[in-house]
């Protein structure tokens, strides 16, 4: 039986955490998929994460109107995710991790 799961990440302006969050993720093997809601950022988030993910159909990002509620990103995410299992995160708590 192999486990599905969805990552769901809220970001806005996590330049400066993003670059390591996407590091520690891309040597996982394993059916997961990670979407990155942005909610509105101003910095290069989106440019660093299009520049170290290229091709990989893992990782997926989806831009919004900034509302400054991580909640309604997760939620946009939750709507989005196509797999069996949802673990909503933030890109603060995993780099804490060390993930």
């Amino acid at each position: 039986m192999s486990v599905t799961f969805s990552l769901i990440v809220p970001i806005f302006n996590d330049s400066k955490r993003i670059e390591r969050l996407i590091r520690s993720l891309q040597p996982q093997v394993g059916n997961f998929e990670v979407l990155f809601e942005d909610d509105g950022s101003t910095d290069d988030s989106e440019s660093i994460f299009r520049l170290l993910v290229g091709t990989d159909s893992r990782f997926h990002w989806e831009c919004h109107t900034h509302t400054g509620r991580p909640g309604a990103m997760r939620n946009s995410g939750m709507r989005q995710a196509i797999n069996d299992y949802l673990i909503p995160e933030s890109v603060k708590e995993m780099n804490k991790k060390g993930a």
